[in-house]
């Protein structure tokens, strides 16, 4: 009931007098630099995609529909030329759309100037060629997953990975009774974004996750199924980085489902 600020500076003079206080992790300047690259690039990225958001929304006010799925291609900027120089759009759509294309180009010149001017260790060449083999998981996201997770070792179980990363379920328990919510979100968004990409594509392109995935969607839905798929991949990544071990397709499945 009663808490002030030399209370707290005795409470923690107490715990750092019987060691119970952890310590934190301070990834090296090399990983801490990846890391910016890293989140800088996906900051783009979702910059982008609001651009491009916005162009569609102002075809969906005109009710126009593109005659190809995607219309920042060669044939979709033609498409989008032609409505610019036509009188079905108003001016100020028109500006929308020219100022949103410009700026699309703009990002998309300074992404991949970005990606080229991203340098790896080669301890860190390694782990992402390791990670590659996985079902899902191109370049970026294995760059993505080096980056966040730093030191493979600081890390005790695959569970404590998972739990880290905010994949894990919150658990409520009380009168004998236990709940499991939706997952905590704790952790890196970063690292979750890049799981849960790869837990779509390895679903549709892996046999094994393809079952998995249909078999949770029977259980907790789509947006549930992926995040199972998402949690059960990092668990492996743990074990592939652990071991420094490629991944394989016909791995005992009583590893994938440790920290699940």
């Amino acid at each position: 009931a009663v808490k002030t600020d030399q209370i707290d500076a005795k409470v923690l003079a107490q715990l750092a007098r019987l060691n119970y206080l952890p310590t934190a992790y301070a990834a090296p300047p090399e990983t801490r630099d990846l890391r910016l690259y890293v989140r800088h690039r996906e900051i783009l990225v979702q910059e982008r995609t609001q651009s491009k958001n916005r162009i569609h929304a102002v075809l969906v006010r005109y009710n126009l529909k593109p005659p190809v799925g995607n219309i920042f291609g060669k044939t979709g900027r033609e498409w989008l030329q032609e409505m610019n120089a036509g009188d079905i759009l108003s001016a100020a759509a028109k500006r929308v759309i020219e100022d949103h294309l410009s700026l699309i180009d703009h990002l998309d010149m300074h992404i991949e100037a970005l990606e080229k001017d991203t340098t790896l260790s080669d301890e860190q060449k390694q782990a992402v060629k390791l990670l590659k083999t996985m079902p899902g998981v191109g370049k970026i996201v294995a760059t993505t997953i080096i980056a966040e997770i730093g030191d493979i070792q600081r890390f005790q179980s695959p569970k404590a990975l998972c739990n880290w990363a905010g994949l894990t379920p919150r658990i409520r328990s009380s009168g004998g009774f236990t709940r499991y919510g939706h997952i905590s979100k704790e952790g890196s968004p970063f690292l979750r974004g890049a799981m849960t990409r790869a837990a779509t594509v390895a679903s549709k392109i892996s046999k094994r996750w393809y079952l998995v995935h249909e078999t949770m969607v029977k259980r907790c839905g789509k947006k549930g199924a992926k995040v199972v798929v998402a949690r059960r991949l990092l668990t492996v990544v743990y074990y592939m980085l652990k071991k420094n071990e490629p991944y394989q397709e016909n791995y005992n499945q009583s590893v994938e489902n440790r920290g699940t």
